[in-house]
């Protein structure tokens, strides 16, 4: 009679095949969307994420940090559009447009400190994958990170205000005058 082998434990993985071994709980919408940053009701929500570190803690930590660098990503992006466009109004040169808009917004948001963004929400996974002498095992982590609407527009309102002080330190009257236009209607939004 022939021995019956029992096949009960794990598949063992080949080299570079990965397994879910571990979750945080179920994988959410926020999770997998295409877009990081979305707005609900009164608050922008950021995801960052931290893929394939060995420690749980210092990938939400990293994660954290991921989605506080798309809060800044995002102010910059939207001052510098807003910025161009009132900078074309004032009769700019392109080459003066685009130094100024660069220059200025990187000065702009080198202090910017974003009040109120806090982790709403994390997700995690825990990954085994095989290796050619066994296996290792590492996190994908997630953390949504939620800032008040009025936050987020008080945050831009300091960069454009920076670059309007930066303009008028560097004696340019036309940047000057094009950031003091948006700060205005900033300030009536």
């Amino acid at each position: 009679m022939a021995a019956m082998f029992c096949a009960c434990g794990p598949r063992i993985l080949r080299p570079g095949e990965e397994r879910v071994v571990e979750a945080s709980g179920r994988k959410r919408d926020w999770v997998t969307s295409e877009k990081p940053v979305f707005r609900d009701d009164d608050t922008w929500f950021f995801r960052g994420q931290a893929m394939e570190v060995a420690d749980l803690t210092l990938g939400l930590r990293q994660a954290e940090a991921d989605a506080k660098k798309r809060i800044v990503g995002s102010i910059v992006e939207q001052v510098a559009s807003e910025f161009s466009e009132y900078a074309l109004g004032a009769n700019m040169s392109e080459d003066d447009k685009s130094v100024f808009v660069s220059d200025g917004i990187s000065w702009a948001t080198d202090g910017i400190s974003i009040a109120g963004a806090a982790p709403a929400k994390a997700y995690w996974e825990k990954i085994e994958t095989g290796r050619s002498y066994g296996v290792s095992n590492s996190y994908d982590v997630y953390v949504l990170v939620g800032l008040p609407a009025a936050d987020y527009e008080e945050a831009r309102a300091r960069a454009i205000r920076g670059i309007e002080e930066r303009a008028h330190a560097a004696a340019n009257r036309r940047a000057e005058e094009a950031a003091k236009r948006l700060r205005e209607r900033v300030e009536q939004e």
